[in-house]
């Protein structure tokens, strides 16, 4: 993966990835956050990740609002984010960490098994 500086959170659940022009701002302030460059640097950035893991060819469309909504509808408990744009992978679950349930033998560990073979094929230590 190329590094030149730009770096941005992407959703995996399996094989359906999105990427944002923007994140966690006010919905009046998306407007005059987006341009044809950033679209374009979302696209990039998604793209070099999806080669990355394995896809030779990857389909990319391009939506609206909160595409990740839908990610975590369909499959939160086996979700992957990926910090996409920097030089090495960095993957973690998409529900986090779950420093709270610690020890207690509650953890659902699909999405620290994705995380972490997604880390893998991108680094191509599969």
């Amino acid at each position: 993966m190329a590094y030149d500086g730009a770096c941005g959170e992407l959703n995996v659940l399996e094989n359906l990835w999105t990427s944002r022009v923007t994140s966690h701002v006010p919905l009046r302030d998306v407007s005059h956050l987006l341009s044809a460059e950033k679209v374009a640097e979302a696209i990039r950035m998604i793209s070099e990740c999806l080669r990355a893991s394995g896809k030779r060819a990857p389909r990319i469309a391009v939506c609206g609002l909160n595409p990740q909504i839908a990610m975590k509808l369909l499959g939160f408990e086996r979700g992957v984010t990926v910090q996409g744009g920097l030089p090495i992978p960095i993957t973690t679950p998409a529900h986090g960490t779950a420093y709270d349930i610690a020890g207690m033998g509650l953890a659902n560990p699909p999405a620290m098994r994705n995380a972490f073979e997604l880390a893998c094929k991108m680094s191509g230590n599969n």
